[in-house]
């Protein structure tokens, strides 16, 4: 896994994320920068693939039981290493439901972070998984 923020990398250390209820807010007073994550597909599989399941199971029973449709029912409810194939349904899948879960296990170690992911404003699927958005720098 890398982190660049505004195309540098970083250390793992040096970053963690909101896990407060303004995730995604911002205020005129911090300065804001741009972040890219990227990791393997087999690596997300491996943090994901148990949450995703639980949560899809959820969803599906909601679906059915309130005759309604979801980024889930639109994918055929399929596995997440399937969902990959479903760029659209995956990236709004992951905003919604799996990517403040899957921040808290990547970012574990950092203790004194210089920046602070604030957003994920954009999902990319190739060979690997690019999450992209906004951070906060923290102030020093």
């Amino acid at each position: 896994m890398k982190v660049t923020i505004d195309s540098l990398y970083i250390e793992l250390n040096l970053v963690t994320y909101n896990d407060g209820l303004n995730f995604g807010r911002f205020f005129e007073d911090t300065k804001v920068v741009d972040y890219t994550i990227s990791l393997g597909q087999d690596h997300f599989l491996s943090l994901m693939e148990d949450f995703y399941n639980q949560v899809r199971n959820e969803i599906k029973a909601d679906d059915e039981a309130m005759n309604d449709t979801s980024d889930f029912s639109e994918s055929g409810y399929c596995s997440l290493q399937e969902l990959f194939n479903h760029e659209v349904a995956f990236s709004e899948i992951v905003k919604a439901h799996l990517g403040r879960p899957l921040l808290a296990k990547l970012f574990l170690n950092s203790s004194n972070p210089n920046y602070i992911i604030n957003s994920i404003d954009e999902i990319e699927v190739t060979n690997e998984i690019f999450l992209k958005g906004r951070a906060f720098k923290k102030k020093l």
